[in-house]
């Protein structure tokens, strides 16, 4: 099964979905979650896709109440200086 062809944004989820493959190809299964996401930073980084690492997100809980999730970050193509 191939993409939905009147899917938004269908050419930037082809590229993110194929640098996730690319980063599973290269480690293979068995490593920890920050490992995947550290190895996907550096590809979109190399590839020049903006992204937000780890973004704030509203989550509404059960009882209603809403959490926010995640760190405030910005778009950035570039490596992080930490």
């Amino acid at each position: 099964m191939g993409l939905v062809e009147d899917a938004p944004h269908r050419d930037v989820t082809y590229k993110v979905i194929g640098l996730a493959m690319a980063v599973h190809n290269d480690l293979g299964p068995g490593h920890r979650e920050v490992v995947y996401h550290r190895a996907l930073e550096s590809k979109c980084r190399d590839d020049a896709v903006f992204f937000a690492s780890e973004p704030c997100v509203s989550v509404e809980m059960d009882d209603g109440a809403v959490q926010k999730v995640g760190q405030e970050t910005r778009l950035t193509p570039y490596p992080f200086i930490r």
